[in-house]
C-alpha cells in the first residue's frame, strides 16, 4: 500500500444486504472536495495586533517542533491557527 494513499480498498465483491460492495478504509483527504476550513473567510478581531500575533505564532511553532507529543503538537497548531484567524493572518 502506498504511503500517499487516501483510501485502501480491500475485500472486493462482498455481499451486503443483497448488494455487491467493496470494503474501504479511509486515511483522510479522500474525495474530490477540500472539506477543510482553510479557504473559508474568518472573522477578524481588530483588537489582536498582527505583529504581536506573529511573534506568539512563532513561539507556538517552536513548541510544536520541540515536542514529540502529538497532543501538544495538535494544541499548538490549533492555537496558532486560532490566533491567525483572530488577527486576520492567512493560514499557510
Amino acid at each position: 500500500m502506498s504511503k500517499a494513499a487516501n483510501i485502501y480498498q480491500y475485500k472486493n465483491g462482498q455481499t451486503l444486504a443483497g448488494h455487491t460492495v467493496d470494503f474501504n478504509e479511509s486515511f483522510g483527504d479522500e474525495g474530490w472536495w477540500d472539506t477543510s476550513m482553510k479557504n473559508v473567510d474568518k472573522p477578524v478581531n481588530n483588537s489582536v495586533d498582527k505583529e504581536a500575533a506573529e511573534k506568539v505564532i512563532s513561539v507556538l511553532g517552536s513548541l510544536w517542533m520541540a515536542s514529540a507529543d502529538k497532543k501538544v503538537q495538535d494544541a499548538a497548531h490549533y492555537a496558532a491557527n486560532a490566533l491567525r484567524d483572530a488577527a486576520g493572518i492567512p493560514r499557510p
